[in-house]
């Protein structure tokens, strides 16, 4: 009975306020209104209810004297809206399209008599027997275009029971720009009981954002639901009425913790509007409030922010004393407000702060000031570099990031100079990025006149950060000084700023040099300057220009360079070295070959550890011989062998021979694999050995599985070997297992391309391997180059090309005719043929993934020809192939070779 009154009183209402309004009222009341426009009375949803529980009454129908009238848009919208419940999706959506743009042009501006028209003819077809999808249409455009014409009808549709469509009517008068459209909603809370509702009627009161609706939404405040309480106190934000911000105000206090929290944030937005209008006085008081009554820090740092933000420069007396004095998290929200005061003023009272501040305080102010990059700052953080604190002039030297210029350079390489090693890092970062246009001049004015050593020396280093190549021929000069430590550190900034222009003064600078240090250093200045030339003889013509004339310790330091050119040239210079009478040019000379590289000097190394009478050239020269052996290269695998097996017997510490058994286990030859064994029960050896041993096997794995499972039985034989060497033979072993059936013997012919062909067009093509006896082909082994697992095999190495092809061959041999299955995987396209029969073929560009397709397949006894295409598209280039019986499992009996004639 309520909800019917309800209903019939606003209908009432509203209908009453629309029939002395005219249609085209606008939203400003100062606009002239324009004459009223009859329209076609509103359907009633809902009439008056009867005192009793009954149906409501139909209204009575218009007398026949004054008949529903008409408008232009009627025969349109009965063609239209039919469509829009249509089954056929076309024809939906051209209604819909029709509507739209109807409503479109109706509501464009200066056609107000159009749009009023066309909501009228709209809400009387509104009627509940209306079908649902053509009302929520309909509703849905009223909402871009309704005024106050429609609001009676809306409020009808907003008492009726289906959710979907009263929930529309609603949404249609939240975005009704009319008055009476306002009072409808805040009238209609009580229409429903249901809470979803009751908030939604508060939201969209809410969203208009008027001041008519701040008594609503301050009585909802009060409401014990903390629903609907939550939404009021939403709804009150942002709202600039002094009767909303004392509601929340006074509100906020008595709520518990999580509505307070809504309360807060209402009043804060409302601030933010405060601020947005130019009234920062009113949002101070909000800002106040906040900060003198929180109920937590963070409405006390909301409030101080807010205070900084309202007040500019006028908030510092409340924002330094909390920076100076206050804990250290309300300091750090304090120095964040200053920011908000821009200009001079706010500058000097921040650094008249810094100057009175101690510790941690001091720091806060650096750091803000910092921020603020107000250049006029720069004498409070000169001064704070002379700070006892060291956190204080770490903060200090960010600051001349920022603030500082080249006058600075002295005192900031002076903290590089004395400081501990956090704060000679800084101040170094500090010098390499100090701003300036001059910086760069006043800095290198400094390392020219600066009486202390050490300061030169940062300075020194500081233009090599900055790259000032200009700065050359003060530093060269400075290669003469007096001082060897100011030598060394003009040395290590040429080795980054001299060129090849200046490289014959470093060479005679080098000869010159007496001191260890300074001399190392001017070696490697030389070495970096020198490989900027690409011609190698002409690099060490450089270095070699007054080489005859020089000795003892000069001459060692010409032959450590040249080994770091390297070339011809500077080889036979080097070699000749090693028979001169000076013991430190010899020493010089071995160490250069032995870290040689190339293959251009075994035979001097393997030379040297025959028949050096110095037990410690001995051990340089096995070590670089080792590590050249051990380069990757094309060698042979047998020819690396042998020349680590030469080597070997001549190792005389443990360590030497731990490391050429380790350089064997990376040679994939099977004489390597026994060599190793015989160190297997050295005690010192023996764990080295384990793990060079299962390694080659690793590698022999596919293509000879009977040595590997060989090798695995002879190193379980082995006592005491570590874990690793034992996990190490446990995941072979299951390598081994999970493998077995894979083809690790390959052979292969090609690349195939052919011109403006892309790998689709490859796939398809035939090429002579696909016609055998037309073509002859050379046939070469192909090795895997996975250690990992040796069954997949990368085809890069023959091309680094994209959209092309190779083929690949291999030899099954059967004990007896069996049906298995053939697992392939390819990056990226594939073909397979077995016995010159196609059996598989899949274009695709992808990674590779094992047994990616699987196909059935049979085997005659004997022995069976697989042929594969392998086809490139681009990236990677790879492929594996195996046999698995039809349930899963490794089959058993098979054997691989390249060729029928390497098997029997």
């Amino acid at each position: 009975m309520r909800r019917f009154a309800i209903v019939a009183a606003l209908a009432a209402i509203v209908f009453t306020l629309a029939s002395c309004t005219s249609s085209e009222q606008t939203v400003e009341t100062d606009q002239a209104k324009p004459e009223p426009v009859q329209s076609a009375p509103a359907e009633q949803p809902q009439a008056q209810a009867p005192a009793e529980p009954a149906p409501a009454p139909e209204p009575a129908p218009a007398p026949e004297s004054e008949p529903v009238k008409t408008t232009r848009y009627d025969a349109q919208l009965d063609e239209i809206l039919p469509g829009l419940a249509s089954e056929d999706v076309p024809t939906r959506q051209a209604a819909r399209q029709g509507f739209e743009n109807l409503c479109l042009n109706a509501a464009r501006p200066g056609a107000e008599e159009e749009r009023a028209e066309l909501c009228q003819a709209i809400i009387t077809r509104l009627r509940s027997e209306t079908p649902k999808p053509l009302r929520v249409w309909m509703l849905r455009l009223v909402e871009r275009i309704g005024r106050a014409e429609c609001v009676p009808t809306l409020v009808g549709i907003m008492g009726e029971n289906d959710v979907e469509v009263r929930d529309l009517a609603r949404r249609s008068l939240q975005h009704n720009p009319s008055p009476e459209a306002a009072e409808a909603l805040r009238n209609a809370y009580d229409l429903h009981d249901d809470l979803s509702w009751k908030v939604a009627i508060v939201n969209a009161v809410a969203a208009r954002v008027e001041a008519d609706g701040i008594h609503f939404l301050a009585e909802r405040v009060e409401d014990e639901n903390p629903a609907i309480c939550r939404a009021g106190l939403a709804g009150l934000g942002g709202l600039t009425e002094p009767a909303a911000t004392d509601t929340l105000t006074m509100r906020r206090k008595s709520l518990d913790p999580e509505l307070r929290a809504v309360a807060t944030d209402a009043l804060l937005r409302t601030a933010e509007a405060h601020i947005a209008r130019g009234w920062p006085r009113r949002a101070t008081v909000i800002y106040r409030e906040l900060y003198q009554n929180p109920a937590n820090n963070q409405e006390r740092d909301a409030g101080l922010m807010g205070l900084a933000r309202s007040m500019g420069i006028d908030a510092y007396p409340i924002l330094l004393p909390l920076i100076e004095n206050g804990d250290p998290d309300l300091a750090r929200v304090a120095a964040a407000g200053t920011q908000f005061a821009k200009g001079e003023a706010a500058t000097l009272q921040l650094m008249q702060a810094c100057d009175r501040a101690h510790g941690n305080a001091r720091v806060i102010l650096l750091d803000t000031l910092t921020e603020r990059g107000d250049k006029r700052a720069y004498s409070a953080v000169r001064d704070a570099l002379s700070d006892d604190d060291v956190e204080v002039r770490l903060a200090a030297l960010r600051a001349m990031r920022v603030l500082g210029h080249g006058g600075a350079a002295v005192l900031i390489a002076q903290r590089a100079a004395a400081g501990n090693a956090a704060e000679r890092n800084a101040a170094r970062g500090t010098l390499r990025w100090l701003p300036g246009e001059d910086t760069n001049e006043r800095i290198v004015a400094a390392f020219n006149e600066h009486e202390s050593i050490d300061v030169r020396c940062e300075l020194a280093r500081a233009l090599a950060a900055r790259k000032y190549a200009a700065a050359t021929p003060a530093l060269l000069e400075a290669t003469g000084a007096d001082n060897a430590k100011l030598r060394q550190a003009a040395f290590e900034a040429l080795s980054k700023l001299a060129t090849l222009d200046d490289l014959p003064a470093l060479v005679k600078r080098l000869i010159a040099e007496t001191d260890a240090d300074a001399r190392e250093a001017a070696e490697e200045a030389v070495v970096n300057v020198a490989l900027c030339e690409t011609d190698q003889e002409a690099r060490a013509e450089a270095v070699l220009s007054d080489f005859a004339d020089t000795d003892g310790e000069v001459r060692a330091s010409l032959v450590r360079v040249l080994g770091k050119l390297g070339g011809p040239q500077a080889l036979a210079v080097i070699r000749a070295s090693c028979a001169y009478e000076d013991e430190r040019v010899v020493d010089a000379a071995v160490r250069a070959l032995a870290d040689w590289p190339n293959t251009e000097v075994l035979d001097d190394l393997m030379t040297i550890a025959k028949e050096s009478e110095n037990a410690a050239h001995r051990v340089l020269a096995i070590r670089g011989y080792t590590g050249i052996v051990n380069m990757r290269s094309d060698r042979p695998a047998s020819e690396s062998f042998e020349m680590l097996a030469a080597i070997l017997p001549l190792a005389e510490r443990v360590e030497d021979k731990r490391a050429i058994l380790g350089a064997l286990g990376r040679v994939p030859h099977e004489s390597a694999l026994w060599a190793v064994e015989a160190h297997l029960r050295e005690p010192e050896l023996q764990d080295e050995a384990g793990m060079a041993m299962l390694s080659i096997a690793r590698a022999l794995a596919a293509e000879q599985p009977d040595i590997t499972h060989e090798a695995l039985k002879r190193v379980g034989l082995a006592a005491k070997l570590s874990q690793p060497v034992v996990d190490e033979a446990v995941a072979l072993a299951e390598l081994l297992e999970e493998f077995q059936g894979y083809c690790g013997t390959w052979s292969y012919v090609g690349p195939y391309s052919a011109e403006d062909k892309k790998a689709e067009d490859i796939f398809a093509m035939s090429f002579p391997p696909e016609n055998p006896g037309k073509a002859k082909l050379v046939w070469k082994t192909l090795h895997s180059t996975n250690p990992q697992n040796p069954w997949i095999f990368d085809l890069t190495p023959i091309s680094h090309e994209p959209n092309c092809c190779v083929y690949v061959r291999t030899y099954i041999w059967s004990p007896g005719p069996k049906e298995l299955n053939l697992e392939l995987g390819s990056d990226d396209g594939i073909k397979a043929w077995l016995n010159d029969k196609l059996v598989a073929e899949h274009m695709a560009h992808r990674a590779l993934t094992l047994a990616s397709d699987v196909v059935p397949v049979g085997l005659a006894r004997g022995w069976n020809c697989l042929l594969l295409k392998v086809v490139q598209v681009d990236g990677g280039w790879a492929f594996s192939a195996g046999f698995r019986t039809h349930d899963g499992k490794p089959p058993k009996g098979l054997r691989f070779a390249p060729a029928p004639e390497f098997v029997e």
